[in-house]
């Protein structure tokens, strides 16, 4: 069994299979505080098109995907297969922009859809981010300390930002946010359990936006400064999956 975190509940559970009810297109074993079961979900005749990201996001709204909390739903392990596959979607297809033999990050950093946090920016905006991108951006670690990596590509692939991030030379470095007890490693250790940790990456950015926008959660305008590596779970937005590049 895997070991699976979503919606910051983990579980245990096997990969899903074809289910073995008429009624259900999927199952999968999944073990969760204590106890195990078989899971059943998916209607048998209908197609995931997780791929197309409006359908992803109509899927996500219509189930409140973001609210589920118990692995033993149907609903849950749903949510779950329709994100995980679009992440992996979403990834293979940003990686394609990369070129060359640097260490390096693909990462889906933001998107014009509705957050964990019910906020959306513009897409609109996004795409005057990449048209005014200067190459100059720095990566951290959840939104704190000293750089790890700078931005090096920004590119819109229909409503997803995707940018390829380079890692620093290496050198001594504090993680910690200002004001925080100091994480002192290097960029280079940094890197390196970045890549032993795997695919378990997310995004978040920071960014300016104007008054007013907050109050109704929808940017009109933004001023990206930096983007951030963090859990995947973390982060706020539940389409913005980060992928370490191997030589």
């Amino acid at each position: 069994m895997d070991s699976i975190t979503y919606n910051g509940v983990r579980f245990q559970a096997t990969a899903p299979r074809s289910s073995t009810r008429d009624d259900k297109k999927y199952m999968r074993t999944v073990r969760y505080d204590g106890n195990e079961r078989e899971v059943h979900w998916g209607q048998p005749d209908v197609d995931m098109q997780r791929d197309e990201p409006d359908r992803l996001a109509a899927f996500n709204s219509r189930h409140s995907c973001i609210e589920k909390r118990d692995p033993f739903a149907p609903g849950f392990q749903a949510c779950w297969h329709w994100n995980e596959r679009s992440k992996s979607i979403r990834l293979d297809a940003a990686t394609k922009m990369v070129d060359g033999d640097l260490r390096r990050m693909v990462i889906v950093a933001s998107n014009a859809y509705e957050d964990r946090e019910e906020e959306i920016i513009r897409e609109k905006a996004l795409h005057e981010y990449v048209e005014d991108f200067d190459g100059n951006q720095p990566l951290l670690f959840w939104h704190g300390g000293e750089p790890i990596g700078r931005i090096v590509s920004a590119k819109m692939v229909g409503p997803f930002l995707v940018e390829i991030a380079e890692e620093l030379p290496d050198a001594p470095v504090n993680l910690a946010r200002k004001g925080r007890p100091e994480i002192n490693t290097t960029i280079k250790q940094t890197w390196d359990a970045i890549e032993a940790a795997g695919d378990v990456w997310g995004a978040s950015i920071g960014f300016k936006y104007l008054d007013g926008d907050r109050d109704d959660g929808i940017y009109e305008q933004i001023r990206k400064f930096e983007t951030s590596l963090l859990p995947y779970e973390q982060a706020a937005n539940p389409f913005t999956p980060a992928r370490l590049l191997k030589e």
